[in-house]
């Protein structure tokens, strides 16, 4: 696992030497191909139930986000596999390097408290959407997970010019 760690991040040190050297920009769109060898192994999508219980009745908005990150995975050749909010409280995303969250508005606090002790311990999230905004109850919670777990404070939404 560690050879294939160095392995993959030489070769894309080694492009992007040669990107800056040359300035052939064109050369990046390989980067993203390099790169994403380091998660060859199954990456986690976290399908959040919690979130989908809170959204209106008919609502595709969190099926439409997994839907987008399996069609981005699978062009990619990347295998994937689906988890729930119960498997997170159970830390079973500890057996990845990386855990993509599309959408997760909704977590619960066992979910918060254990994806913190994953961070701490190494791991990484892909969060989109406003991670954990809502409690369980739907209960606004605020942007407190963003801001410790991510390090950014969230300021304002942008609004949709449409």
């Amino acid at each position: 696992d560690m050879q294939n760690f160095l392995q993959v991040i030489s070769e894309a040190d080694m492009l992007y030497g040669k990107i800056m050297k040359t300035q052939q920009w064109r050369l990046l769109r390989y980067l993203d191909a390099i790169l994403l060898g380091l998660y060859k192994k199954n990456l986690p999508i976290l399908y959040s139930k919690y979130t989908e219980n809170l959204l209106e009745e008919g609502s595709t908005w969190l099926s439409d986000n997994i839907s987008t990150w399996e069609k981005f995975l699978k062009s990619h050749k990347i295998p994937y596999n689906i988890i729930g909010d119960h498997e997170v409280e159970l830390g079973e995303e500890r057996r990845y390097k990386i855990v993509v969250m599309p959408g997760s508005r909704v977590l619960s606090d066992k979910e918060v408290a254990e994806l913190k002790r994953y961070i701490k311990d190494g791991g990484s999230l892909f969060s989109t959407g406003g991670p954990a905004t809502f409690s369980p109850d739907g209960k606004w919670a605020g942007w407190r997970f963003f801001n410790e777990v991510f390090g950014l404070k969230f300021s304002k939404e942008i609004e949709n010019p449409n």
